[in-house]
């Protein structure tokens, strides 16, 4: 903005320089012309004013090269004046040609853009007219009229060419200005059309964003309410769209979104709308359409679309999209409504697996009410510590002695009681707070097991559950190490137990991470075995030391000949990779005697004791170690 107003500035400033040059040569050749006419016909007197004139003039000259406009514009404006006034005054007054002049000042005034000159010449004018008149009136100057000649005649063509070229010139500006200030108007009306397009459509992709969505919806919805048809919003985010920036960078992503936005509309009906909400989310606005079936059959060719790979260089980008479905009038009847409810509805599909699609319900309401309730009371139990652990001993089968617990978190809820992990955890994974659950958890562990050595039982050590999302963060081992430097405790009496799908998600950072924690001397343990993926190949890059056989085998194992052989498969591969072994969920003495036939490592269950506080799990120890334990 502040380039165009200098521009303009330097366009105004320019022009007149030139104008006022182009003024000076012609002043200056009328002067000419009329010294030599008046000195043909005798008029010294006048020739001689003229000539003096003349002169005086150059120094307007070198002022305007010198860019001193406005004063040489006063300069020359006020010596014209001087000049005409002085020979009206000597000769014929106000029937003398060189009152031609005058008019030709105020013109020039005008020209040069000089309004307080102008009137100031104006009223010197019009007062020495006025005075010239009086005079001779009344007798006290006497201006002879002549009879006109050819002399007078040349005199009166000259100043009357001088004010014709000064209006001329004027008339030139004029266009000039008209002519600009039409590109001005183009200007602007390109500018506001740009602005309009800035204001309503997405800059990366082109797509009206979601201020130009809400006039689609509102025209479809008034077509619909005329023809009793539905009018439909469609929220789609695209999955795991930060991997493809992680991976390839964010000029890539930004591709991958173009090209998205490219499959959605050459699929689309013209009449539909695709829009961009923000980052990887997509709003789409059907037209009219009358049946749910419709709408399925639109989103199904959508997932389709969008799950086409994207082409970068040699690599095949894939993705798929989850969408939630709201629609007028079931759903509601403005567009910021059904946006909302759209946009839970696709939530819903991320927590289902993502690459789906959902219909809104109210029971989906219902659903994010108590999920968001829950948050927010897990982040009150975090700073009120509602939290606890419970400790269920694990029984070796060999001596019959317990060699560890595991580690339970349990929620001591104000309103509701005590809540098990199986409530609040997905919550807790879903919401990030897992992360700072994870570490009071570690720390607790550890805290609890140095009491344990405390009260002489040296040997016990305590394993706690890792989730995925807490291991994938770079501070694990930081918070682990910070754990046992407080409570200085050993490190191989910790144990982090792990699922099969933090071991395959990424094995390259898994093992990098595995290998700083096993640095500290941290034991690993692989949780739910035989659930999974069940590799034997992170089984040998990766050094876990125990495999934990899932209760699922383990309960039905008397029955379910299947789950003996699968029992009976870990634990003989667990002997011969030198692992050991613990059975979850023993519950009765024929299934502790089976695991110990087939010489399974170790046990926990209600068989020996349900998980216990810490109190009563100490009280657990000193009487296993004071009196009979139970045969295995």
């Amino acid at each position: 903005m502040l380039d165009k107003q200098s521009n303009k500035t330097d366009f105004f400033v320019g022009n007149k320089n030139k104008r006022l040059l182009q003024l000076f040569y012609s002043v200056q050749t009328t002067m000419i012309l009329v010294c030599i006419q008046q000195l043909l016909v005798g008029k010294i007197h006048t020739t001689l004013i003229l000539a003096g004139s003349f002169v005086i003039l150059f120094g307007i000259y070198f002022l305007i090269k010198k860019n001193y406009t406005n004063l040489a514009s006063h300069m020359l404006l006020l010596i014209l004046t001087s000049i005409a006034m002085y020979l009206m005054w000597k000769y014929e007054g106000i029937h003398d040609s060189a009152v031609l002049v005058l008019p030709t000042v105020l013109i020039l005034a005008v020209m040069l853009n000089l309004p307080r000159l102008f009137f100031f010449l104006y009223f010197l004018i019009i007062l020495s007219i006025l005075l010239n008149g009086y005079f001779n009136d009344i007798g006290w100057v006497e201006n002879i009229v002549n009879q006109p000649t050819l002399n007078d005649a040349f005199v009166m063509t000259a100043i009357i060419s001088v004010i014709s070229f000064s209006v001329w010139l004027m008339l030139k500006d004029l266009q000039n200005l008209l002519t600009r200030l039409s590109q001005e108007v183009v200007l602007v009306k390109e500018s506001k059309a740009e602005i309009d397009k800035m204001l309503h459509h997405d800059s990366l992709t082109g797509l009206p964003n979601r201020f130009l969505a809400k006039e689609f919806f509102n025209d479809v919805l008034l077509r619909a309410r005329r023809t009793n048809g539905l009018a439909c919003v469609i929220f789609l985010d695209l999955d795991h769209f930060k991997h493809i920036n992680d991976s390839f960078g964010h000029q890539v992503g930004d591709e991958f979104l173009k090209h998205t936005a490219g499959k959605l509309k050459s699929i689309l009906r013209q009449t539909d709308r695709v829009c961009r909400h923000g980052g990887d989310e997509f709003l789409i606005i059907l037209e009219v359409v009358q049946t749910e079936k419709e709408i399925t059959h639109i989103i199904s060719k959508i997932s389709e679309q969008v799950a086409k790979p994207f082409l970068f260089e040699t690599f095949d980008i894939i993705t798929t999209c989850s969408l939630g479905v709201a629609i007028a009038p079931n759903d509601g009847n403005d567009f910021n409504t059904l946006l909302k409810k759209a946009d839970l509805a696709m939530y819903h599909s991320k927590h289902l697996g993502r690459n789906g699609f959902n219909f809104y319900n109210e029971a989906l309401n219902k659903n994010l009410q108590e999920h968001m309730e829950l948050v927010s009371d897990l982040h009150k139990a975090l700073e009120g510590g509602q939290f606890f652990l419970c400790y269920q001993p694990k029984f070796d089968f060999l001596t019959g002695e317990i060699n560890s617990a595991e580690a339970l978190i349990r929620w001591n809820h104000p309103q509701k009681g005590v809540i098990g992990p199986d409530v609040f955890i997905p919550v807790a994974e879903s919401s990030g707070l897992i992360v700072q659950i994870g570490q009071w958890v570690i720390d607790a562990a550890c805290e609890q097991c140095k009491k344990w050595q405390e009260f002489g039982f040296y040997t016990l050590g305590v394993s706690v559950n890792v989730s995925a999302v807490q291991f994938q963060r770079d501070n694990l081992e930081i918070v682990v190490e910070k754990s046992l430097s407080n409570y200085l405790l050993p490190a191989n009496k910790l144990e982090l137990e792990i699922t099969e799908t933090v071991l395959v998600s990424d094995t390259d950072i898994v093992k990098e991470k595995m290998a700083k924690l096993r640095a500290l001397g941290v034991k690993f343990s692989i949780d739910d075995f035989g659930t999974g993926y069940s590799n034997l190949n992170y089984l040998k890059n990766l050094e876990v030391e125990t495999l934990k056989i899932d209760q699922s085998f383990v309960k039905n194992c008397l029955t379910d000949e299947q789950d003996r052989a699968i029992i009976n498969a870990i634990v003989q591969m667990a002997n011969s990779l030198q692992l050991k072994t613990v059975a979850e969920g023993v519950e009765e003495e024929e299934v502790a005697d089976f695991l110990k036939s087939i010489r399974c490592g170790a046990g926990q269950g209600f068989y020996w004791s349900k998980p216990l506080n810490s109190d009563e799990f100490i009280a657990f120890l000193y009487a296993q170690n004071n009196s009979y334990m139970p045969k295995i």
